[in-house]
């Protein structure tokens, strides 16, 4: 699968590819984290120039309150393990402070998984990542999995 397209700081400053919102939840609870099997194709800025997320909701509606974790994808295909609980709540581009993060038996009802590319880093404050350019991004994804 390729993730593609072209990130711009005006209209959002991100775009994002989710799996459709399960009507019934996959329980990932036996699991420690999750993994994507990634690389980014030679378009665009370099990988470093923005920030990568791997996103979990745990509820059923469309709110913007999911959990999320930035990762590090390199132009060479590896599989990035993202532990759950390095994935924190955030509403929109901004972490929500004091939330525990993300725990194994919390992900018995996952309802989606998303993958993220955008100018904001996961903070508080919902900043812009320093040097971030925007332009065209090609991932090609191999496999999502726990």
């Amino acid at each position: 699968t390729l993730f593609e397209g072209r990130l711009r700081s005006e209209g959002g400053g991100f775009c994002g590819q989710r799996m459709k919102l399960l009507a019934e939840p996959i329980d990932l609870s036996s699991a420690d984290g999750i993994y994507v099997d990634c690389e980014v194709l030679d378009v665009g800025a370099a990988p470093s120039k923005r920030v990568w997320k791997m996103a979990i909701r745990t509820r059923q509606d469309r709110g913007e309150v999911v959990y999320q974790q930035a990762f590090s994808p390199s132009k060479q295909r590896q599989a990035v393990k993202l532990p759950y609980d390095k994935f924190r709540l955030v509403r929109g581009p901004r972490l929500v402070p004091g939330i525990p993060p993300l725990d194994a038996a919390s992900t018995n009802e996952t309802y989606q998984i998303s993958l993220v590319v955008s100018k904001f880093e996961v903070s508080e404050t919902g900043q812009a990542l320093d040097g971030f350019e925007e332009g065209l991004f090609a991932m090609r994804l191999h496999g999502i999995g726990t």
